[in-house]
C-alpha cells in the first residue's frame, strides 16, 4: 500500500517504533516529528517492543536532551527531535551520550542557526556545530531516504553502541510531500539485534547492576577510554551498510552510505562534474580503500588553470584535515567529508 507523507511523518513514525522513551520540545522545523510521537501515543500505537512510548514533554531543548540521556543510561531506548539553536543546546548532554557509548538517535529538520538575524531556512549550520560530539551521522535527501536512514540510525546505533544523529533539509524535505510504499512494523521487528540490545541494557544504571557513571578520573585513565572507543567508531561504517542493505531489501530503494559512494579505483578513476565545471574531467589519485563506485565531487574553491593542480590540493587538504583530527582526538577522523583545512594554503 502507498500512502503520502514528508520527511517529518515517516521518521518520526519510525522513531516511535524503535523508542521506548521520546523527550521533546517544539522548534521549527521539527515540531511536526514530535506532534506525531505525541499522536501515535494517544492512539495507543505500540513500539516493536509492544509498549507505547513514553513520551516527555520539557520546557526547553536542553531539558530534552537531559531527559533522553537519563532515560538511555537507565536502560531505555530513547530519541529527541529539534534543529538550529535547540540542537546548540543538547550539545553538553551529547559529549555524555556518546562518550559513554548509549544508543539514543537524534533526529534533527536541519535549519541556520540564528546570528545577526533568525532564519527558519539556510544552511546545515546547526549540525556542523555538534560534529565533535561523537555522535555519528547520517543524512537522507529526500522522504525515502529519510525513513531508510532513520530505521538505519536506530538499528545501527543498538548494535554498534553509538548514538545516532540523522538530519535532513528543514522545510526543503522536513515538509515535501511525497507518495511512499509502506512497510509493515514485523519486517523493522526482524532488524533488531536483540543480543546487543540485552548487553546495552545489562550495562545501564540498576540496582542489579554492578556498574558505575559519572566519575572523574585523572588523564591516565581518562585518555585510556577515549582510546577504548576507537575500535566502535571504526565497526560504524561496516554496520550502517549492512542496515541498510537489509532495509533496501525490504523498502526495494537503493541508498547508499557516503563513505561508499566516495570509494574510486585502486588504479584512477576519472570523474566528471558537469555542473561545477561544464563538463572537465577531474583525476583522482588511487584510494587506499581498493574498491570503485561512482561520485560527483564538489570543491570548496574555485582553482583556474588546470584542474589537475585543484586535485592535488584537494587531497592534500583532505589528509591534513584527518590528520588534524586525528590529533585533537575528534572521533569523526577518517569518516569526514571534503572539507577546508587550515594547514593548506588555498583552501
Amino acid at each position: 500500500m502507498k500512502y503520502v507523507a514528508d520527511a517529518n511523518k515517516v521518521c518520526s513514525d519510525i522513531a516511535y517504533l524503535f523508542s521506548e522513551v521520546a523527550s521533546i520540545y517544539p522548534i521549527t522545523p521539527s515540531s511536526p516529528m514530535a506532534s506525531n510521537i505525541d499522536y501515535l501515543n494517544y492512539t495507543d500505537k505500540l513500539n516493536l517492543y509492544n509498549n507505547k512510548v513514553e513520551l516527555i514533554e520539557m520546557q526547553s531543548e536542553a531539558g530534552a536532551a537531559g531527559a533522553m540521556h537519563g532515560a538511555l543510561i537507565t536502560g531505555s531506548l530513547a530519541t529527541t527531535f529539534t534543529a538550529s539553536q535547540g540542537l546548540l543546546l543538547m550539545i553538553p548532554n551529547m559529549y555524555k551520550m556518546a562518550g559513554e557509548m548509549l544508543p539514543g538517535v537524534i533526529h534533527v529538520a536541519s535549519r541556520t542557526i540564528a546570528t545577526h538575524a533568525l532564519s527558519i531556512f539556510g544552511d546545515h549550520s546547526d549540525v556542523y556545530a555538534a560534529r565533535a560530539t561523537g555522535f555519528c551521522m547520517l543524512a537522507s535527501s529526500n522522504i525515502e531516504e529519510a525513513r531508510t536512514n532513520a530505521a538505519v540510525s536506530h538499528l545501527s546505533a543498538i548494535e554498534g553502541s553509538l548514538p545516532f544523529l540523522h538530519f535532513f533539509d528543514g522545510f526543503r524535505t522536513s515538509h515535501e510531500l511525497s507518495t511512499i510504499k509502506s512497510i509493515s512494523d514485523t519486517e523493522f521487528l526482524k532488524l533488531v539485534n536483540y543480543d546487543k540490545l540485552n548487553d546495552f541494557k545489562k550495562r545501564t544504571l540498576n540496582i542489579d547492576h554492578n556498574i558505575q557513571k559519572g566519575l572523574a578520573e585523572n588523564e591516565d585513565i581518562y585518555f585510556q577510554s577515549v582510546e577504548a572507543r576507537n575500535k566502535y567508531y571504526n565497526e560504524i561504517p561496516d554496520i550502517v551498510n549492512k542496515y541498510m542493505e537489509k532495509v533496501n531489501e525490504i523498502s526495494q530503494r537503493w541508498h547508499k552510505t557516503n563513505d561508499e559512494i566516495r570509494r574510486v579505483e585502486d588504479t584512477l578513476s576519472k570523474l566528471e562534474d558537469i555542473s561545477t565545471f561544464g563538463g572537465y574531467k577531474i583525476t583522482f589519485e588511487k584510494s587506499t580503500r581498493g574498491t570503485a563506485a561512482p561520485a560527483k565531487v564538489e570543491l570548496e574553491a574555485k582553482f583556474p588553470g588546470d584542474l589537475s593542480v585543484a586535485v592535488e590540493v584537494m587531497a592534500e587538504a583532505i589528509s591534513a584535515y584527518n590528520t588534524l583530527l586525528a590529533e585533537l582526538k575528534n572521533d569523526l577522523a577518517e569518516i569526514d567529508s571534503i572539507m577546508k583545512s587550515p594547514q593548506v594554503k588555498g583552501c
